[in-house]
């Protein structure tokens, strides 16, 4: 199977699992089960830690499906993401920069012998 191909498929199936868990939370929304968890917080530590839970899972979920979907979406339009390394430059630049220290200090200390 070719990798754009591969990418649509996982994509679609990715775009299903959003569409599944926004269903979820809107029934659950219209049917008052998300009114019932925010108004227990607080009433015992069972239900407060029920609601974090959930809510904290919700987002949790939501963020890893829209991340995979997007890494399969570029994967499908083609497009090659590359790790920028922002510190490489400034790691050259710092390490010639102690090359030539190193050499006007043995300069000083060849002049300071001749004298």
């Amino acid at each position: 199977m070719r990798k754009r191909t591969k990418a649509a498929i996982q994509g679609l199936v990715m775009v299903t699992l959003l569409g599944l868990l926004t269903w979820h939370t809107v029934s659950w929304h219209l049917n008052g089960q998300h009114m019932e968890l925010f108004n227990g917080i607080g009433e015992s530590t069972w239900q407060t830690a029920k609601a974090v839970l959930y809510y904290v899972g919700l987002m949790t979920g939501t963020g890893v499906l829209m991340g995979v979907f997007m890494e399969k979406l570029t994967d499908l339009i083609g497009y090659e993401v590359e790790r920028i390394d922002h510190f490489a430059e400034e790691e050259e630049d710092e390490a010639a920069l102690e090359e030539r220290l190193g050499e006007r200090v043995e300069e000083e200390i060849l002049e300071r012998a001749i004298r």
